[in-house]
Formats: C-alpha cells, structure tokens, sequence
C-alpha cells in the first residue's frame, strides 16, 4: 500500500494509531474518515474515504489496496460507494482525488469513474489532480473511461 502513498515511508504503530483515531474523530465530528475495506473472508485489503490535504477544508477521496490485492477490483469496489456517500451525504459539489503521477491503475480507476483532469493544479510536480463534478456524475455515467 505504500508504494504511493506517504511517499513510501512505512509508518510505525504510532502514526497507524494516531492516524485511526483522527479518523474516527473525524467522523464523529464531521461524518467522514477512513474505513476499512475487507474481503469475504474477513482480512483487510484496503482502505477508503476522506482526508484533508494542503488545505483544512479541502476534501480528497483517499483509498490504497494492500499490494497482494491489486488487480482484483477493490479499488472501484471501495470507490464507488464512497463517491455516492461524499455526494449523498456530504454533500460535496465536487469530489476531489491526487494521486502520484507513475500510479497508472489509480489512474484508471478514477477515471472509469468519471474524474477529470484537474487541469489547473496538474501544472508541475509528481502529482496528478482530479475532479469529478456533482453534475458529471448525475448526467451521464457511462462511458467515462474515454473522458
């Protein structure tokens, strides 16, 4: 899972902790966090949700597959409710999503979602930027892999 995110650190216990409480504190707080994703067995293979980066108010949609899991379709599995939950429920006018510019199957995953290109912040850096616009997604949801 950390192949992209927290650029490759392996966090320690600590920081897995304190991230999960913020988490649940998050939620309690403001109705979004992190939640675990598991397989039909029960074991952990991901999580998803929101987050907040470079900016307090600003919301990202969140998700990693642990690296024995990829390619089995947890992504979208995870994805998909969380997008109709930051819509439904948090009521976001758009959601937001980053990802590290080498990452081509996260790529892929937002994009059969529906995400643009956020072509204002993809100027510079490993990052890329997406969007998904409420409107995008209450229109049309097919065919989104050749947007």
């Amino acid at each position: 899972m950390r192949r992209y995110l927290w650029d490759g650190h392996i966090l320690s216990c600590e920081q897995t902790r304190d991230i999960v409480m913020q988490s649940v504190a998050l939620y309690m707080e403001r109705g979004y966090g992190l939640w675990g994703a598991f397989d039909s067995a029960g074991s952990l293979v991901g999580f998803c949700g929101y987050w907040s980066f470079r900016d307090e108010h600003e919301l990202e949609l969140l998700y990693g597959v642990a690296e024995p899991d990829w390619l089995k379709g947890y992504a979208r599995e995870m994805v998909e409710p969380m997008i109709a939950y930051g819509f439904e429920h948090l009521q976001l006018p758009e959601i937001r999503a980053s990802i590290d510019a080498p990452n081509g199957a996260s790529q892929r995953v937002l994009r059969r979602q529906g995400f643009l290109n956020d072509s204002v912040r993809n100027l510079a850096g490993g990052k890329l930027y997406f969007r998904l616009p409420r409107e995008r997604r209450e229109t049309d949801s097919e065919g989104w892999e050749a947007a």
